[in-house]
Order: C-alpha cells, then structure tokens, then sequence
C-alpha cells in the first residue's frame, strides 16, 4: 500500500484553521445525531400509540364483539371476526416495526460520514488513473465494506505526506488532527502500533528486502543503503532482525516513488535500495534472497487508538463481504481492473 502523505485541506474555506474545521465538523455531527435522535424517539411514540389502538382493538373485539358487529351474529362468526381482527392488528404491528427498523438504520448511516485516506502511487491497491481520479483495490474493497457496515463514506488521497504517518517524526499529522478517519491499506509495525490501533485484516503484508544492480556484489554492513521515507521497511526493521549495517550511510528520501532511489543505484549514488518485495517498478533490479519480516500483523485500516471502538464496524463489514464472496471476487479481479496481481488474505 502507498505510504506517503495527504494535504488534508479540503474545502472552500481555505482561511480556517484544521482546528477550527474539526471543531466544526463536531458540533454538525452533534447537532445531526440529536435530529436522528429526536426523529427516532417520535417514531417510536407514534408507532407506540398505533400499537396501543389495535390492541384496544382487538381486546373490545374479544370482549365486546356486540359493539361492532350485527346483534344477529353467531358466536362463530364473532370468533371469526375477532380472529381476524388480532390478525390485522399482528400484521400492522409488524409492518410499523419494519418500518421503523428501516428508519432508525437510514438515520444511522446519514449521522456521519466518514474520510479515509489513500496513496497515489501504489498499483494496484492504490493509484491515480490516467484522468487523475483515484482507483485501487484498496477503495474498492472499502467501498463495499462501508455498503456491508450501512455507513456514508468518503475516499480522498494523499498528495503530500504525512498525514497518515510520518516515519521521522513517528506520527501521522492528519489522522491525530481529524482530518482523516482512517488510512487504508496500511501495515501493523511496532513503531505504529504505539501510536495507533488497526482495524480489520486485508492484506498480507510483504517482506522486506534488498535491490541491487544485475550482477552486483554488495557487503550490506558497509553499503550506503536506499530508504523512502514513509514505508515499513525502514532502519528500524533492519535493526529488529539483527542485520548490521552503517547507519551514517543511510539516504532517505521523501519522493512520491521508488524512481528516484532507482535513479541513484544505476548512478552508484547508493549501493542497495531496501523495500517490500512486491514493489513493481524494481522488478528488473537483483533482489537479494533474504527477506525479513518488518511488520507484525497484516494490512488493514489505520486509526486513531481513542476511535477503535467507534470504527470497529470496518472489522464487521470485511468480515460480511468476505462471507458472502465480494471480498475474494474484487481480489480475484485486481489483475483485470487495477493491472497487477493482489496479496489480499486467503479466506
């Protein structure tokens, strides 16, 4: 999944400050739930006081079948008429709680909307097509996790970091202020994990490993080593597996993609790029055969630790569409509409 960074200023109102959007986005959020909830409350009477009629009904009909009904009525056909009445009445009570199931769950999903996050330049979870609209297994996937949960979502992307997570400063600037409710696609690491939680499993993440020119020999403990900033495999994964190397000779870079460190290994600017395994644009280079685990757990949606609760309905919808098949079809056809092959979970 791509790591990099969104701006996070969305909107008309350029002049207001994050703080003063989110307080805002608050306060409509409180006023919308108090609606629902005050709409809820008047179904609930009123379907209460319909209920309360027939069932007036119905008892007068048992009791008192003389007051609507022909004086000339047999008992049977009093019986019948009374049995029919507690059967109309069973039936339209019946209706008014459908119908105001299916309210209260429309109101619930128009109570919020929520933003989550994703990169530009990782195909096939995450990209811009060619008209610079963003597409991607990981939208598509989320997509249907938001219809299974009934929750009103929006998807932005990243166009500069480090909203999600900035592996410097070891925090995500946009997900702590609110301006994104979840970032897609990202994988569990230590570093992460102590600054925020994780929601659902999609992805099976990638081991790390080293790129070096075709037919290079590379000593890793004295080679200059290629990082991008952002990404799982960093130092840090590195030091974890107990592989030794020069950490004055390190070069990070911040690029949108991996071309640059591509750029500096041809020019002998570096000796040997570190990255997941499955990153496309290194295929031509040699991959060392030692891989090494970075992460420890799969990829899912990054949030906010004081959110986990209010967003575990993400682990409820992926475990609904993976049920009923959708989760393993957007798989299967990650090749056909995004061009590259998925490590999507095995269900």
């Amino acid at each position: 999944m791509s790591e990099e960074g969104f701006n996070g200023k969305n909107g008309s109102n350029s002049q207001n400050t994050p703080a003063e959007n989110n307080i805002g986005k608050r306060r409509e959020e409180k006023e919308d739930m108090g609606e629902s909830s005050r709409s809820a409350t008047a179904i609930s009477v009123l379907a209460l006081l319909i209920a309360t009629s027939s069932l007036v009904l119905v008892v007068l009909v048992w009791v008192r079948p003389e007051l609507i009904s022909p004086q000339s009525a047999s008992t049977a056909q009093l019986t019948t008429l009374a049995e029919q009445a507690a059967t109309d009445a069973a039936t339209q009570i019946k209706t008014m709680v459908e119908a105001l199931r299916s309210d209260i769950e429309n109101q619930a999903v128009t109570q919020r909307t929520y933003t989550f996050s994703y990169g530009i330049n990782y195909p096939p979870t995450d990209y811009l097509d060619r008209n610079g609209f963003l597409k991607g297994l990981s939208s598509d996937l989320m997509t249907e996790v938001c219809k299974a949960a009934k929750k009103n979502c929006t998807h932005v992307v990243r166009y500069n970091p480090p909203t999600c997570w900035d592996s410097l400063k070891k925090t995500g600037e946009g997900l702590q202020n609110r301006e994104v409710d979840g970032c897609v696609g990202f994988y569990r690491t230590v570093e992460r994990s102590n600054v925020f939680a994780f929601v659902g499993n999609m992805y099976e993440p990638p081991k790390g490993a080293f790129y070096t020119k075709v037919g290079a020999t590379v000593d890793i403990a004295t080679a200059k080593i290629g990082f991008r900033q952002l990404f799982y495999t960093d130092a840090t994964c590195l030091t974890r597996n107990s592989v030794t190397f020069d950490a004055d000779a390190i070069y990070e870079t911040s690029a949108p993609t991996w071309s640059e460190l591509v750029t500096k290994l041809n020019a002998s600017e570096i000796d040997v790029i570190f990255a997941p395994e499955d990153i496309g644009l290194l295929a031509n280079l040699q991959k060392l055969p030692t891989t090494y685990d970075c992460t420890i757990g799969k990829g899912g949606v990054m949030v906010r630790k004081d959110m986990k609760n209010d967003m575990m309905w993400i682990h409820e919808g992926l475990e609904k569409i993976k049920e009923s098949g959708k989760f393993q079809e957007l798989c299967d056809n990650s090749l056909r509409d995004h061009g590259g092959a998925n490590n999507c979970l095995t269900v």
